[in-house]
């Protein structure tokens, strides 16, 4: 049986498109939808914003031996911290609640609480912002609201040395 040359131009154009076609499709199956990578990058915005709230809280504790009465005290008084206080997506509130029944040793607990998009466990790891092991805060969390338990030393002074516990 004899081709001709329309048949294989054809054939050539049908297999040029099965190619792009699956590349295509795993390419998606392997970095997941632009939705999927949008939503995991709001996600990590909002981790983001809570990391930095945290280190401003910490910051706040530590110069003047309480915990801020709120996120709007917390943004008023932390210089040096670009804080953004709400949800990038939907502009709603972070939730701060300070918990004087939570301490770690010298340190004293306040909770902070986000909705998300995503469970973190199933976002890509080369996206997590920050590896589980590089710091003692385990910003993992499941889709919808969650709230993060976080601690604050309010005994230190800038003056002299911060103590750490010993362990036996």
């Amino acid at each position: 049986m004899k081709i001709n040359s329309m048949s294989r131009i054809k054939i050539f154009y049908g297999l040029i498109i099965a190619i792009v076609v699956s590349v295509i499709g795993l390419g998606l199956y392997y970095a997941g939808s632009p939705a999927q990578a949008r939503r995991e990058a709001i996600d990590r915005a909002k981790v983001s914003d809570l990391q930095q709230i945290t280190w401003a809280a910490q910051d706040f504790a530590f110069n003047r031996h309480t915990l801020p009465e709120s996120l709007d005290q917390l943004q008023m008084t932390s210089s040096g911290y670009n804080l953004r206080i709400a949800d990038p997506e939907t502009a709603e509130r972070y939730t701060y609640e300070m918990n004087p029944d939570a301490q770690l040793y010298d340190q004293q607990g306040f909770r902070l609480c986000a909705t998300f998009l995503t469970d973190s466990e199933d976002t890509t790891p080369e996206l997590r912002l920050v590896p589980k092991a590089a710091v003692n805060e385990d910003w993992t969390h499941p889709a919808g609201s969650y709230c993060f338990d976080r601690y604050a030393d309010v005994t230190a002074s800038p003056n002299e040395p911060i103590r750490v516990p010993k362990f036996e």
